[in-house]
This record gives C-alpha cells, structure tokens and sequence, in this order.
C-alpha cells in the first residue's frame, strides 16, 4: 500500500485530503514513527471511519493495517480500535470484512496485545450480530493457534463457556467456527478438555454441520454394504 497510489483525486473532499495526508506519513520508508506520530495518525483513521462514504472507510482500513505494522506497541489502543471495528462490522461489507479480518490476525500476531485481544472478542461474543460472531470467532481461532499455552489455560474456561452458548446458534457458519475452535483447543491439552468437547458436540446441532465430528464420542456409522 504505501508504495502505491490509493486513486484520491478530490483536493476539495476534507476526507480525501486527509487519507493523502495520512498515506505521506505512513511513507516514510524504514524510519520508526514515534509512538505520538502514530497515536496521532490512530486516531485520524479511525475518525475517517466514521465516514458515511465506504471507499473513505475501505481505504481507512488499509491505512490502519499499513500503520499496525509499523510498531507493536499499541496497548492503549487495542480497545479504541476494536470498538471502532465492530461500528464497521455492522456496515455488512463483504470488502471492508476482509480488511478487518485482516487487520485482527495483525493485532493478534503481537504478544503484548494477544491478551487484550482476546478478553475483547470473549466480551463480544455472543453477538446479535452474524457478521460479529464470525468474524470474531475467527480472530479468535487465530490468535489461540499462535498464542502460548498459558493464556489459553488462563481464558479456558470462559472460551468454553462462550463456545457453549454459541454452540446451537442457527447460523450454520457460526456453529462449525464454535466446533473448529474446540478442536482447537482439543489439539492444544486434550486431557484437560476432553469432557468439555464431549459433553457440548454430543448434545450439539454444531456436529451435524460436519461430515464427521467424533471427538464428542458421536458414533460415525458406516453402514454395510
């Protein structure tokens, strides 16, 4: 993105002007921006977010990967942001999903702001909202997969219960999500869980989305020939 050019012709659009601003700081090669720089720069983008206009948003978005990648330390933002997120969520976008979806595997990358990340979806799930629930149980599913086994053990139990609420929601999309992070965690301490994911797919419509789920001891019968 911030070698190229992001197609803003308008001079007299305030919101168009701004994004070019915004991409000239954000191209200023290798050198680190200074935390003021970007927490600066934040909080421009996220209030291009609230343009009514959904290129200025899509583009916003860009601009907000382009700018999370410049450093980790964004612990007193994670939350502002990912508010924000869930306003754009809302728009039922399919382009602006992506961006998010890949602006949260970028938040979840980072260490010091795994934890965070993770409190946020589990606070924000379940959700009234489809787009909300798939979005963020795959964020969800992400950063359980690169994080250390210490902070899955420290959320198990309320990703358990939040899984178990969610587990006959009558989005198809939803219930195989819930059932792919419980192998999820299955994978990382099966021991620990096992009765957990057995009792909840035994019991579960989730289970039946699958052609086969048979860690929640679901006889698979094949029938004879």
């Amino acid at each position: 993105l911030v070698g190229s050019e992001m197609c803003i012709r308008d001079r007299n659009n305030p919101e168009a002007d701004e994004l070019k601003k915004i991409q000239k700081c954000l191209g200023l090669g290798d050198q680190k921006l200074e935390f003021t720089i970007v927490n600066n720069l934040c909080k421009r983008i996220l209030n291009l977010l609230e343009s009514p206009d959904i290129n200025v948003k899509e583009k916003s978005l860009i601009l907000l990967r382009t700018l999370l990648r410049t450093r980790s330390d964004f612990d007193p933002l994670v939350e502002v942001i990912l508010k924000r997120v869930i306003d754009v969520i809302n728009e039922e976008d399919v382009k602006l999903h992506n961006h998010i979806s890949m602006i949260l595997e970028c938040l979840g990358e980072y260490d010091r702001l795994k934890e965070k990340c993770v409190k946020f979806y589990l606070d924000s799930l379940p959700n009234k909202s489809r787009s909300i629930n798939v979005i963020f149980l795959t964020a969800l599913s992400f950063v359980i997969k690169v994080c250390a086994k210490v902070l899955v053990h420290k959320y198990l139990f309320t990703i358990l219960s939040t899984l178990k609420k969610m587990i006959n929601d009558k989005d198809a999309e939803t219930r195989k999500l819930v059932v792919y992070l419980l192998v999820d965690l299955y994978f990382i301490n099966p021991i620990e869980i096992e009765q957990h994911i057995a009792c909840l797919l035994y019991t579960s419509d989730a289970a039946d989305d699958l052609l086969c789920v048979d860690l929640g001891g679901r006889r698979i019968i094949k029938k004879k020939k």
